[in-house]
């Protein structure tokens, strides 16, 4: 099923990614899609084979959800979803907002140590850097749904435009699943907004694919 539904939505968001990012940014849109054999969580993730440079991007599926997927709809969508996180430029705009809430509250932090040192109280270097490491993880996850959603709307495009149904296979994330697993960790569908919202970004998005669809055609009438 991977490789069949892989072979459809492979030219599609290839497409869709030069067309999106050929505005003067070098972008890699040759993304090698893989199933990930050895994470044993039901996963599917975009990344960089050379993360340093964001360079070689790579769509890996795990095989617990793959196993967990009812159609050939669902993993399209999935596959669109993650591709939607190269075109959306997702990781370097996660860098960069890890970066601003570091160097915001480390300033902060740093400022208030410098008035409590000028007023004879001690200058605490590890209060800066513990908040650095914290404005850093709230940069990271200050618009990570923004990002899933932005996915899920070039996901149903890609999906749609490969020939297949983006509503059914968005059902996939309609799961009723604890946020947190049994160790406390989010889970799968906790890292991800909630399954309502996707789905209205899903449909918002069909009803403007039809829309364009039915301008076109009265166009060529």
């Amino acid at each position: 099923r991977f490789q069949r539904v892989a072979r459809r939505v492979e030219p599609v968001a290839r497409q869709l990614c030069e067309s999106e990012l050929a505005q003067g940014k070098k972008v890699d849109c040759n993304v090698k899609l893989e199933l990930d054999r050895e994470m044993q969580q039901r996963n599917a993730y975009f990344t960089y084979e050379d993360p340093a440079r964001n360079r070689s991007p790579v769509i890996r599926f795990t095989v617990p959800m793959l196993q967990d997927t009812a159609s050939d709809d669902e993993v399209a969508f999935i596959l669109g979803h993650e591709y939607g996180h190269l075109i959306g430029q997702h990781i370097q705009k996660g860098q960069q907002q890890a970066l601003a809430g570091a160097l915001i509250l480390g300033v902060i932090t740093a400022a208030a140590n410098s008035q409590a040192a000028a007023a004879g109280g001690y200058y605490d270097s590890t209060a800066v850097e513990n908040s650095m490491e914290l404005g850093m993880m709230i940069g990271q996850r200050a618009y990570s749904q923004t990002y899933e959603l932005e996915s899920d709307m070039l996901g149903t495009r890609i999906a749609h435009a490969a020939g297949y149904d983006p509503v059914k296979g968005a059902q996939f994330f309609a799961r009723d699943e604890a946020a947190r697993s049994g160790g406390g960790q989010l889970s799968f569908w906790g890292t991800h907004p909630p399954d309502e919202k996707r789905m209205a970004m899903v449909l918002a998005t069909m009803d403007q694919i039809r829309s364009q669809q039915a301008l076109a055609r009265k166009a060529g009438q």
